[in-house]
Parts: structure tokens; sequence; C-alpha cells
């Protein structure tokens, strides 16, 4: 029954989407209020080494990018504090939460939600490590890096509906790490968000084919935004990673993910334009529109 109420759910959205454009949203455009525009961020954090790739160099440009697009919501992961504080300076529309990895203040870096205030009210929020001891900083399983995840649980202010946004980055070597993460983030979800609809973003290092993944890719109710029936306004131009490094001859992947319960999926895009920059970043904005 759950298969098929999906498939129609699915149906209704592609038919939706007639009415729809694309990603970009211009400047004083109004939401609709009956979608949610979502995006996933990693921001890569301010490494001196990355040369003319250097957050300095690129953070108007991100800025440009996030007032163009204009996202409901979005998920940033690699910020470090001053990064986050920047942002959230320079996006005067919008508010965030999330804390620094490290020490659960400003440490580390930071897997922040931000949200446009003129739409939402954090009705709670919080963050958890990705760990045994998740209520505390330390390394989980077999991660070589300390992880986070950040929820908020927010309010539409004109309909009063709630859903619940989660962001996180995934560890890049810790297969076990990968899967139990998967399984907390579902179990937390279930804690503090109920039944109430949910997005799930991040970075999580790896395709959504990766077994590590399974839990949360085979979660009931659940699907993931690039693989649904979402209409795709790139067409034949849709990149076919959203990880391409800095141009130095990296392989691309399929990492950057947003996954989403009680929502229909209507558009999905990758952001490749670099907004007067070479790149944004080493990772593309993934964006996708989902329909309450």
């Amino acid at each position: 029954m759950k298969r098929i109420l999906l498939t129609l759910l699915v149906a209704v959205g592609a038919a939706a989407f007639v009415s729809c454009g694309s990603a970009t949203r211009q400047n004083g455009e109004a939401a609709d209020s009956s979608t949610l525009r979502a995006m996933t961020f990693n921001i890569r954090y301010a490494n001196p080494d990355d040369g003319p790739d250097y957050w300095d160099n690129r953070r108007d440009a991100v800025v440009r990018m996030v007032e163009t697009v204009r996202p409901d919501v979005m998920g940033i992961q690699e910020g470090l504090a001053q990064q986050v504080a920047f942002l959230d300076s320079a996006l005067t529309d919008y508010s965030y939460v999330g804390v620094g990895r490290d020490d659960g203040v400003q440490a580390g870096e930071y897997a922040a939600v931000f949200y446009r205030d003129s739409l939402y009210v954090p009705v709670a929020d919080g963050h958890f490590w990705l760990s045994e001891t998740p209520e505390q900083a330390g390394l989980g399983w077999d991660a070589v890096c300390v992880r986070i995840a950040t929820w908020v649980r927010l309010q539409e202010r004109a309909t009063g509906r709630e859903f619940m946004v989660v962001n996180t980055h995934f560890d890049h070597v810790g297969t076990v790490a990968r899967r139990e993460s998967a399984k907390l983030m579902l179990e937390r979800i279930e804690r503090f968000g109920d039944s109430i609809p949910a997005i799930v973003m991040g970075d999580f290092n790896y395709p959504t084919t990766d077994p590590s993944l399974a839990p949360l890719v085979d979660a009931p109710g659940f699907a993931e935004a690039r693989s649904s029936q979402a209409a795709r306004p790139q067409g034949d131009s849709l990149p076919p990673v959203t990880y391409r490094g800095f141009g130095h001859g990296e392989e691309g992947e399929v990492i950057d993910h947003i996954f989403f319960r009680g929502f229909v999926p209507v558009t999905y895009e990758v952001i490749p334009d670099g907004y007067g920059v070479r790149y944004l970043s080493d990772h593309m904005p993934v964006v996708a529109v989902l329909r309450f």
C-alpha cells in the first residue's frame, strides 16, 4: 500500500511541475506556500592552501548564488565559525542553527541549517554527534573525523505546518560509521520529528548505491531527490556529479543528497555556475523543490 501511495504522490508532483519554473528565483519573488526549496551545499572549509579558490575569494559569489536561488532552507557543510558568521551577516533574511563539531560551540566544522526567517519559526532545534555517544563530541565507530548532525523543527508562518530538517556530513572513510550514522539519524528523526514531513540533506561522501547508505536509502517512507521522478529543468545538462574538486583532475561523484518524507518531489537541479568566480566550492549546490 505504501508503494502505491508513493507512486501516486510522485505522479501528482510531476503533473504539478507544469506550473513551476527552475530553481533560480529572482530577488523579491514570493515563495509558493505549497512548495519548499531545499539546498544542500558543501562550501569547503577556509583552507589557505586552496590558493585562488580560497574562501575569501569565493564568499561573495556564494552570497550572490544564495540570493539568486533563494532556498527556503539550506544545509551547509564544512563551514568554520568565521565562514558561518560571514554568511549569517551577509544573508540578512536568513537565520541559522548549528555548532562546531569539535566542541559543540565554535571549534571545527559546522553542519549548519539556514532558513528564511520571514517564512519559518523554529519550534525546536539541536545537534548530535554521529557516534556511539551522540550527546558528546567524539569519534564514532571507524570514522577518522568527528562528525555531527544538526536538526531543526520549523513551523511555516503562513499555515502553521511543521517539518523537520536534518543536515550532516558523513565520514569519508568509515564504512561502519556511515551505516550506523544513517541509523542514528533515522532514530533521532522519529524522536524529535514524530510523523511530520522531514528533509535529510548533506554531504554523504558516497553515492546512494553504496551499501553503507542503505539504511537511509531504504528507509520506509523516504525518497531521494535525484533518483525520484522529480522533473529536471536542466535536462541533458544536469551535471553528472555534485563533487568535482577545484578542477585539478579530481574524479567527480554524486555524493551530496537530499532525502525526504511527507513531500512530493517537484524539481531537482545541480548548480554548476560560479556566479563570478571559477568555482563556488569543490562541491556544487544541490537544489530540490518539494511540495507539501
